[in-house]
């Protein structure tokens, strides 16, 4: 199992990471620079435009929602716009490097917790045979399944807490290749969520965290996972630092 805290590796990288990541910070950091530039083909490109399209359009709606917050909000209800949910998606520098790294696995079988309104889960999506996401409330939750739709993706969106769904979609999806844990912002959470996963991870599956330096407690939860990890890599000085 590899593990990433922001997910920015793709095809030459990947093959190389353990020798990477033994020749120093500097060495891999210009590696995954070197990926990033790299030139996607028009069909790529066609991918893209239809992914950022449906996020224009979100951004665009200023409709209110009211959801249930299962992350760190800790079953807190809220209300946000769609437009200001759209915001906290990841950008496009994110979102094609999410799809790089699927494509460069060859991922099967992806899995993503924190649905959102679907954003990064159709780059996922786009560059795997399948994605199983997990929305925590009903309301984004269809927001998301709907851009799966409309982006003409293979992606599942499942309704719950993590913890409630997750024990009855792993055994139906595995083995995953890749798996972004996003959507809850606890150490421990995170430590439950990645246990529950590993026996159905692939022998060479990717594994990316998210926001783990959000707060005390995940960034202990990421000093674990790194100490039982393969291979890791920390890429939070790389590319653009919002969303």
């Amino acid at each position: 199992m590899k593990l990433l805290d922001k997910p920015r590796q793709a095809l030459g990288f990947y093959r190389s990471l353990k020798q990477s990541i033994s020749a120093g910070d500097s060495a891999h950091m210009q590696a995954v620079k070197a990926i990033a530039r790299h030139p996607f083909s028009r069909l790529d490109n066609e991918v893209f435009q239809r992914i950022e399209d449906r996020r224009a359009m979100l951004e665009g709606d200023s409709s209110l929602i009211e959801f249930i917050d299962h992350g760190a909000g800790s079953g807190r209800p809220g209300a946000r716009t769609v437009s200001q949910l759209a915001g906290a998606s990841k950008n496009a520098f994110w979102g094609r490097l999410l799809y790089r790294v699927c494509v460069a696995i060859e991922s099967n079988s992806s899995l993503e917790l924190g649905a959102c309104v679907g954003v990064s889960g159709s780059y996922i999506a786009a560059g795997s045979c399948s994605l199983t996401t997990i929305e925590g409330d009903p309301s984004l939750a269809a927001i998301a399944q709907r851009t799966f739709d409309e982006n003409g993706v293979s992606a599942r969106c499942h309704v719950g807490p993590f913890r409630d769904v997750l024990p009855s979609v792993l055994p139906d999806i595995g083995p995953i290749d890749f798996a972004f844990i996003d959507g809850h912002h606890d150490g421990d959470a995170t430590l439950e969520y990645l246990a529950a996963i590993k026996p159905y991870l692939s022998d060479d599956a990717v594994v990316a965290f998210d926001d783990i330096y959000w707060s005390e407690s995940m960034i202990r939860a990421w000093q674990s996972i790194r100490a039982d990890a393969e291979a890791w890599i920390d890429l939070r000085t790389v590319g653009p630092t919002a969303s």
